[in-house]
């Protein structure tokens, strides 16, 4: 596995040539891109592998959200609640689970509280930030949601809650989005409004099966070891029997209910 101080001298050729060409792409005349390269210590450096990194990331599908407040999507009149803008840091797309719904399978609905006590509970993300990240991939042509969910489900992004800007410390209000026929949709809905089986959270996908589609049953791969580590017998039917019993299944029913929609609207 290489590391930065072993990176092959065909990749530092590759990067030299992507440098020389940003330098002529820009116009840059040759005295004044030698004179950046004689700037003493190593912020120069720094400052490459810090766009290394962030290239990176873009090549890879991970996105870093931002704070609600610099994504330019808070509706007009209202604010981020004080300590209402929990941020994920780094979330790969491409790696994401859409199966995890609020409401259990004894229940019909519940309440804005109910949810987002069940979100932290099962680590749900999804900001405002993460939001503006989603609409880009969306403008870019790329499924930011499975197509299966379309007209069916409502992912809530419930990491942060806005207020009115009169400081009133009644009921909050989170982003979720919404198929509108065309595109997903971000819109807003009140924390007073109760949360259907149709309504979905967002988490990362650690387990080693995904689900092949939105609510279908899976396995959640977490093993757990009884006091030893180590296989009871040699023979391969009880080791196999071993790992299956060590092993815990989960599964989440696909549910469609109405939903309440807000009367707060952003057009994407």
């Amino acid at each position: 596995m290489e590391t930065p101080l072993t990176a092959s001298a065909q990749k530092i050729d590759k990067l030299h040539d992507r440098l020389m060409i940003a330098a002529q792409k820009s116009g840059i005349p040759d005295a004044v891109f030698q004179k950046a390269l004689e700037y003493p210590g190593t912020e120069l450096e720094d400052k490459i592998a810090a766009f290394m990194i962030e290239f990176s990331k873009k090549a890879s599908g991970i996105v870093t959200p931002i704070a609600a407040k610099d994504t330019g999507l808070i509706p007009q009149g209202w604010k981020v609640k004080k300590g209402g803008d929990r941020l994920e840091g780094d979330v790969d797309l491409a790696k994401l689970d859409y199966s995890s719904c609020p409401v259990r399978d004894d229940e019909e609905y519940v309440s804005g509280e109910t949810m987002m006590k069940r979100a932290k509970e099962v680590n749900a993300i999804g900001s405002v930030g993460l939001a503006a990240d989603l609409l880009k991939a969306q403008d870019e042509g790329k499924e930011i949601f499975p197509v299966e969910s379309r007209g069916v489900h409502y992912f809530i992004m419930p990491l942060t809650e806005l207020q009115d800007d009169d400081g009133d410390d009644g009921s909050g209000n989170v982003a979720y989005f919404n198929w509108n026929g065309k595109r997903w949709k971000l819109n807003f809905n009140w924390l007073d409004n109760n949360f259907n089986r149709n309504d979905r959270f967002l988490r990362r996908r650690y387990y080693l099966l995904a689900p092949t589609s939105v609510g279908a049953s899976f396995m959640n791969c977490c093993f757990c070891h009884p006091p030893s580590i180590f296989p009871t017998s040699t023979s391969g039917e009880e080791i196999a029997m071993y790992l299956l019993l060590s092993m815990a299944f989960s599964s989440q029913a696909s549910c469609r209910k109405n939903f309440r929609v807000s009367s707060l609207m952003l057009a994407f």
